[in-house]
């Protein structure tokens, strides 16, 4: 569970917390003085009290002082590669992705998600570029059926003759820590309907992945906002997807290799399928390893619970909250959402995800008192 709370007045920034046991706790100050700190476990109702410690430096704990926790970013070949404690969790692709084989089209080409993905054990568990759909590339969004200045454009698939694109824009910031890394960047849909092509609609995404010690799982947040990127609405239709996709490994491929499980207990993807759901696990056996991500849908979301499309052939899936009716996208209205994914080596465990849904749907709150 992630806990936030504003560092106190005439606190140094650089501090720890200690549990009653006198074991310290990595936390982590913004540049806005807020501090974050990471708790594994919290029965329902416990109350748990750390104290505050300065330390001298900086405020990055490091591996030599809490086991298991430091995040980190590297900008590499037009990429952000993300560990933790130096093993590989995801990669933002920034620039236009190359594809893995010849006969891709130039205009299917694109930067903007999150690719590739690895569970705590190093299994990778998303595809990018697939085969049967090359537009799919591990974590993304995108809309699909749409109406943006009188004319019908879908972002979601550029190969249509009436597909636009989303491109990314460029890379306002990353971040270090102890506790989190991350980056905030900015993309945009473009409507290639018409020349010269123009942008629809300005996306913000911010990426938060927690170091989590003592979690049997990888944990990140991916957060977005679009508006409108002239004075225009984007008209979103009613369509059976659109939003945010994840594609899961080549392997899963195999029906018999794939499994699912939702908040509600169902199992069949046909049965998941334009049913609601808190929270999606999508996962199989990649060369012999049980492996698979979860996505945690927030309570605050357009339409929450989301309702989900599941792919009945493809090893994927999106949160679609068009699949119940259109809406639109005005400067006064933007879209506004925020997931949490879970990349865990093993098979599901209901009341695990569930734990992690509720922590992220209803975090706890800190209250600093005076000793």
């Amino acid at each position: 569970m992630v806990v936030h709370f504003p560092l106190p007045q005439d606190t140094p920034s650089a501090i720890i917390l200690q549990d009653n046991a006198g074991q310290p706790i990595a936390v982590q100050v913004d540049k806005n003085e807020d501090v974050t700190f990471f708790v594994p476990f919290q029965k329902a109702g416990e109350k748990l009290a750390y104290t505050i410690e300065p330390l001298a430096g900086n405020n990055a704990v490091g591996p030599e002082k809490v086991a298991g926790a430091l995040a980190t970013s590297k900008k590499e070949d037009g990429r952000l590669r993300f560990e933790v404690n130096h093993a590989p969790v995801f990669y933002y692709q920034m620039d236009l992705a190359k594809p893995p084989r010849e006969g891709i089209a130039d205009k299917i080409l694109r930067g903007g998600f999150l690719y590739p993905i690895y569970t705590p054990k190093g299994v990778q568990v998303a595809d990018s570029y697939p085969v049967d759909h090359p537009h799919d590339h591990g974590i993304w969004t995108a809309w699909a059926s749409s109406q943006f200045q009188g004319r019908h454009v879908d972002f979601w698939n550029p190969h249509y003759a009436y597909g636009g694109t989303v491109e990314f824009v460029g890379l306002d910031r990353t971040w270090d820590g102890s506790v989190d890394a991350g980056f905030e960047s900015r993309h945009r849909s473009i409507d290639r309907t018409v020349t010269p092509n123009v942008a629809a609609l300005n996306e913000q995404w911010k990426v938060t992945l927690y170091a989590a010690p003592d979690l049997p799982a990888r944990l990140f947040d991916l957060e977005f906002t679009q508006t409108p990127a002239t004075a225009d609405p984007l008209e979103v239709e009613k369509y059976i997807y659109g939003g945010l996709g994840v594609r899961g490994h080549a392997q899963w491929e195999d029906k018999k290799n794939m499994w699912i499980l939702t908040s509600e207990g169902t199992i069949d993807r046909v049965q998941a399928n334009n049913q609601p759901a808190r929270w999606v696990f999508i996962g199989g056996n990649i060369d012999g390893s049980p492996a698979g991500i979860a996505v945690l849908s927030a309570p605050t979301n357009f339409r929450a619970p989301q309702t989900v499309r599941m792919n009945p052939d493809g090893p994927f899936f999106m949160y679609a909250p068009v699949i119940t009716a259109g809406f639109t996208i005005t400067k006064e209205q933007p879209y506004i959402a925020h997931y949490r994914f879970i990349v865990q080596d093993g098979r599901p465990d209901a009341k695990f995800l569930e734990a992690c849904w509720q922590g992220f749907a209803h975090p706890a709150t800190a209250t600093v008192e005076a000793r």
